[in-house]
């Protein structure tokens, strides 16, 4: 389960990477984009994702490399004397969940909705290279009726519009041609199609999807350098090319590499500023460095939510054993009275190994009448299990403790027809079903 700290640590670090970026970069606004620097970002920008989902399943076996401070203990009633089906609880999600369920769901929509308008032109463009016709005179080309400008299909083969050879001179079909066999070389087909597919996963990481716009217009500058020429003239020749092409067809799909892939007029006028006055392209090792930097902070910050998160509860709390009572209305073992059982009931032999779900801080052992021994660790994200009807404790309050960890000895303290471990989670100070948190025997 995503807390929603980790949540906001996910979506708000985004906006950091790319204020900073865009900042760093308007200072260098007029050298041409290097193909090797812009690819180099996009990786870092996409680094702390594996990094932080590694790490959400290391942090559990590596508490001593947290360091966050353990949230204050919610306020848990006593039951004295009273059996333990007590306190009200609520069975609905707090605002915390219900928030972090609809941002996850929006965030879920998004990515399957892209991956299917995706998949969609992926398909569409995958029919329009299997019924392209050879292109005479060109070993490598292909004419495709239903295109309005030269690109590469997923396979890498050159398509283009019909008609194409004939409304262009030779010279100007050459170029177009050695656009396109550039793209080919450099297996931009590929990128392209690695591109689209981060666009769709990552609509709402703003600085990754202003990156892979930059990795398409410095592959379209790479290619433009190898399609131009070193004289002016051919330069000249060139820029007029790609207006004419322009003003016949518009922007091109951005999903495969195309002679005019960028849709922006402000893209376009890069090309053409540095197709007349050609630089060579500079690395941007200070924007390599700022990346590097938030990159490190973004893992960082994942790798402290996530030591204790709801995330990291992968241990059950009896190794072997068998539920006899789970959570809600159930009849009372006394009264058999219609009751409300605030927790889950683990039967296993008098003894057996109390364990830590996950990284937390023991901050209860003592005895609470009808509960008997009571062990409780707070973790994470507001959430502190609670451990009743114990024989005895393995730990001492303010002992960290890690996930798997011994903290207590199964028993039948307190108010108990037979050894099993009474089992509670709260969130935020509100009990929930401890079947939604923890890891269960057999499960």
């Amino acid at each position: 389960m995503l807390t929603l700290p980790a949540l906001t640590v996910w979506l708000v670090l985004p906006l950091l990477f790319t204020f900073a970026i865009e900042a760093a970069r308007g200072r260098m606004s007029g050298a041409p984009l290097s193909d090797r620097s812009e690819k180099a970002l996009l990786l870092l920008y996409l680094l702390p994702i594996p990094l932080g989902a590694a790490l959400w399943h290391l942090a559990p076996a590596l508490p001593e490399f947290g360091g966050l401070a353990l949230p204050v203990e919610p306020r848990l009633d006593d039951p004295g004397s009273a059996d333990h089906e007590h306190g009200a609880g609520s069975p609905y999600p707090s605002w915390p969940q219900l928030i972090t369920v609809g941002v996850l769901s929006v965030v879920a929509l998004g990515a399957c909705l892209g991956l299917a308008r995706f998949v969609l032109r992926i398909a569409h463009l995958t029919k329009i290279e299997r019924t392209a016709v050879p292109v005479q005179g060109v070993a490598d080309a292909y004419e495709a009726p239903s295109l309005s400008v030269p690109l590469l299909g997923p396979s890498g083969r050159i398509l283009l519009p019909a008609g194409f050879s004939q409304m262009f001179a030779s010279e100007e079909l050459s170029m177009v041609l050695q656009h396109e066999r550039a793209h080919r070389r450099r297996g931009d087909h590929r990128l392209y199609l690695l591109l689209g597919l981060l666009d769709a996963l990552c609509w709402c990481h703003p600085a990754v999807r202003l990156q892979t716009i930059r990795c398409r217009l410095a592959a379209e500058m790479a290619c433009d350098r190898e399609a131009c020429g070193s004289r002016n003239g051919e330069r000249r020749r060139y820029a007029a090319l790609v207006l004419k092409i322009l003003n016949a067809a518009g922007s091109a799909r951005p999903c495969a590499p195309a002679v005019f892939s960028p849709r922006t007029q402000g893209e376009f006028h890069m090309r053409l500023t540095h197709i007349m006055r050609p630089q060579r392209p500079r690395r941007k090792g200070g924007l390599i460095a700022i990346a590097a930097t938030l990159t490190a902070v973004s893992t960082a910050g994942q790798f402290a939510l996530a030591e204790g998160s709801s995330a990291s509860f992968s241990v059950a709390p009896v190794a072997e054993g068998r539920v006899t009572s789970t959570y809600g209305i159930r009849a009372d073992p006394w009264t058999k009275e219609q009751t409300r059982h605030h927790g889950l009931d683990i039967a296993a032999p008098l003894g057996t190994p109390v364990r830590a779900p996950a990284a937390g801080q023991v901050t209860r052992a003592r005895e609470m009448g009808a509960y008997g021994n009571v062990l409780e660790v707070t973790h994470e994200g507001g959430i502190v299990t609670r451990y009743a009807q114990l024989d005895g404790f393995e730990a001492n309050v303010g002992d960290r403790v890690r996930a798997g960890q011994t903290i207590a000895r199964l028993g039948s303290s307190g108010r108990s027809t037979g050894p099993h471990l009474h089992l509670e989670v709260f969130v935020d100070g509100e009990r929930v079903d401890p079947a939604t948190v923890v890891k269960l025997p057999g499960r």
